[in-house]
Parts: C-alpha cells; sequence; structure tokens
C-alpha cells in the first residue's frame, strides 16, 4: 500500500509539470497579448501591432527560459547555446502568426492597419484618369502588369469580380507574379472565400519561411472559425492559376504592385 501511495504521489508530483511544459507556449502567447495590450493603453509605441509584438516578445521571453531550457536535448555546451537560439526564433516566428488566433486585441489591431491601406487601395480605385491610363497601357500592351494594375483598380473599387478576373489572367500569362498571388487572395478574402486564399497563399513558395504569408494564412483561418490545420493542397484550387516557383519579396506588393 505504502509502495501504491508513493507510485501515486510522484505521478501527482510530477504531472503539473508535464502540464505545465505543455502549455508554457499559449502562457506566454496571453503574457504578450496582455503585455500588449497594456503598452497600448499607456501609449507606448501607438497601437502599432507588429511594433507591440517584437517589444513585448522581448520583455516576457525571459520568464519561459527555464521551459525553452528544458526542452534543449544537445549535451554539448555550443550546440545546447545553438538549439537554445533555433528554438528562441522558432517560437519569435511562430507566434507573429499564432497570436491571430489567439490574442483578440492583435487580431484586432493587424485588421486595422489592414484596412487602413485598404483605403489607400480604394483611392485608387476612385481615380478615373487613373484608371483610363491603365487601360489604354492594357490595350497596347496586355502584359502581366497592366493586367495587375488594372486588378488593383478595380480592387480599390470593391469590384472583387472584375478583379479576380484580372488577377487570374496576370497569372495565366506570369505564373510568377506574386503581387498578382497575394492581391487575389485578398480579393477571396473580400469575397469569403477564406479558404481558396489560403491554398493560393501556400503556392507561395516561400510561405512556410515568411511571417507575413503566415499571419495572412492565420487571419484566414480565424475568419473561417477558428485555428485549422493546414493541408498543403496536392493540386491547385479549380480557379486559382497553377503554382509555379515566384521571386521573393515581401508584403508590400500588396499595395505597391509596379
Amino acid at each position: 500500500m505504502q509502495t501504491k501511495n508513493l507510485f501515486y504521489s510522484v505521478i501527482l508530483g510530477v504531472l503539473p509539470f508535464l502540464m505545465n511544459a505543455q502549455d508554457y507556449k499559449l502562457q506566454f502567447q496571453n503574457d504578450i497579448c496582455d503585455c500588449m495590450v497594456q503598452k497600448a493603453e499607456e501609449n507606448k509605441m501607438g497601437k502599432n501591432p507588429m511594433l507591440l509584438y517584437q517589444l513585448c516578445f522581448q520583455e516576457k521571453l525571459p520568464t519561459y527560459v527555464p521551459n525553452i531550457d528544458a526542452e534543449i536535448t544537445a549535451t554539448e555546451q555550443r550546440e545546447i547555446y545553438a538549439e537554445g537560439q533555433r528554438i528562441r526564433e522558432e517560437l519569435k516566428f511562430s507566434f507573429y502568426s499564432e497570436l491571430i488566433g489567439t490574442c483578440d486585441f492583435y487580431y484586432q489591431e493587424v485588421e486595422a492597419t489592414r484596412e487602413t491601406n485598404f483605403s489607400t487601395l480604394k483611392k485608387i480605385g476612385e481615380n478615373s484618369d487613373y484608371y483610363n491610363l491603365v487601360n489604354q497601357a492594357l490595350a497596347m500592351q496586355p502584359t502581366a502588369s497592366n493586367y495587375v494594375k488594372r486588378g488593383q483598380v478595380y480592387f480599390g473599387k470593391e469590384n472583387f469580380l472584375k478583379a479576380k478576373a484580372d488577377l487570374s489572367k496576370a497569372l495565366t500569362i506570369n505564373e510568377n507574379e506574386r503581387g498578382a498571388k497575394i492581391l487575389l487572395a485578398w480579393t477571396y478574402e473580400k469575397m469569403n472565400k477564406y479558404a481558396s486564399a489560403i491554398e493560393l497563399l501556400e503556392t507561395l513558395d516561400d510561405q512556410k519561411r515568411n511571417q507575413e504569408i503566415q499571419l495572412l494564412i492565420a487571419i484566414q483561418q480565424r475568419k473561417m472559425g477558428g485555428k485549422l490545420p493546414i493541408v498543403k493542397p496536392s493540386t491547385t484550387p479549380s480557379d486559382v492559376p497553377s503554382k509555379a516557383p515566384e521571386k521573393k519579396d515581401d508584403l508590400k506588393k500588396l499595395f505597391k504592385l509596379d
């Protein structure tokens, strides 16, 4: 009986540690979220979600160093340091997008930033002179770049069906047009076709290494009703041009597609 009681005592003593080891990443994210809310209320760094994230990740990291160290499997000092750095960088990378699903403040501020950028595109859509120039350029040179420019205008006009048509045409002409893919994914999002947006974003060859693309995927997942597992499609969606390697670029192409 004493042996049995000792066994249960050991299990009960170890169980909280095991649970903490599994739960610390979510708690880490919650702490970052609370930190961002607090600093925004104190008007530190404004409400820029990216700057707040960087600041709060660094501020809350020391609390979780023991959890990170517990994950290290290396035995030699140099390898221990390298593995610890890798874990830290992976956390910083993954939390950037995962917070979309766990932190309402972060999600709302990211969306507010995107809506500001959408307002800029709306102004482009309202410029009839620019629209006429783009149409003339497209009539003379029906290139992928010119289809993207007109698709951008239609997007700004909130004519998402015409934007989808022009951006899809651009990708038919040039499968490497990264900006067209990102803007087309945003078009799908505006049309509430979140699964199509995710599939298209996943065709970007660097999507697993690109924080901004992972952020966009996480936004689609949240709008679908929660954080869902991402399954890389074996074929491209029927209404999306086939994938091909793209040139590396940053998310600025969302707003400047030249």
